[in-house]
């Protein structure tokens, strides 16, 4: 990954701006959010610049990129019978409920227990919301925790939503 990549990637993080390319829509967008907004800290623009040419930045880049691929293993573990999709290296699965499945009750049957799901309600912005469920596999959550949550709602998923 080029430095400019690097920088983005950790740039967003920091809540630094960037832009790319020197099109005429680039620079009026930059113009506008100059007239609007406050600089960037001149203290994280040099911790980002040093995180760069130091090295530091591509470690945190691969970092995330080899936890974010050993949680999506873990649910893949986890919840073998499963329908669910995503990507290798998010944070996140989006999983299909089997048919007569609700997600209310399994948003109550989880509730408490360190697992983030977010039914697809609040992702819905006009019609009726699917029966899917947004698991977060990063966050605080250890990785043994997280297998212990996923296992246990792959159980209920395989044997019923009070299967203990």
């Amino acid at each position: 990954m080029g430095h400019w990549r690097v920088f983005i990637a950790i740039a967003r993080a920091l809540r630094v701006p960037q832009r790319t390319g020197a099109s005429r829509q680039a620079l009026s967008l930059e113009q506008a959010i100059k007239t609007t907004a406050v600089m960037a800290s001149p203290v994280t623009m040099a911790i980002v610049t040093r995180w760069i040419t130091d090295g530091t930045a591509d470690r945190i880049r691969r970092f995330v990129r080899k936890e974010a691929l050993a949680r999506q293993k873990i649910a893949s573990q986890c919840l073998p019978n499963a329908n669910f999709v995503s990507d290798p290296e998010a944070f996140n699965i989006w999983l299909t409920l089997p048919h007569g499945w609700h997600r209310a009750d399994i948003m109550g049957r989880m509730a408490g227990r360190g697992l983030g799901i977010v039914s697809s309600d609040a992702f819905v912005v006009s019609g009726q919301a699917h029966e899917q469920l947004r698991i977060c596999l990063g966050g605080p959550i250890s990785r043994d925790h997280l297998r212990e949550q996923l296992e246990f709602l792959g159980h209920t998923l395989d044997y019923g939503l009070w299967a203990e």
